[in-house]
């Protein structure tokens, strides 16, 4: 597991079933964590690869597994995060043949900041990671 990984995993503060279908999980990212390093200097802006990290610890988190990344299949990035944002995911999954989509959609006091759609499948060996 590479380092922002695990940093992204630290950040997670919960992580609960809301419905059958959707899962929450909640990330604050304070002011040492590595997305932060270079990000912009003087005014850190949580980097789009990360909150793509955090969709696919959720997954990792809810199915027990790594997921391997296949696509992005969109990820839309609505206004910035910033230090100590309190992030809230709304995480869903459909299974498709051999692979699975998955949603999220990510807001910041109720106001949404990202969509992201990836295509992941399950059991990979390692995940297909981005190095901030």
């Amino acid at each position: 597991m590479n380092r922002i990984r695990q940093e992204i995993r630290k950040s997670m503060v919960y992580l609960k079933n809301v419905s059958a279908t959707e899962t929450e999980a909640k990330f604050i990212f304070d002011e040492d964590f590595i997305g932060f390093k270079g990000h912009f200097p003087g005014r850190p802006v949580l980097p789009g690869v990360c909150k793509i990290q955090a969709a696919l610890v959720i997954y990792e988190e809810k199915n027990n597994s790594q997921p391997q990344l296949k696509e992005i299949v969109s990820a839309k990035f609505f206004s910035p995060v910033s230090v100590n944002d309190e992030l809230i995911f709304k995480y869903q999954e459909e299974r498709l043949c051999q692979d699975v989509l998955v949603k999220v959609k990510v807001s910041v006091n109720n106001n949404k900041v990202a969509q992201i759609h990836l295509t992941v499948a399950n059991g990979g060996k390692e995940s297909l990671s981005v190095n901030v």
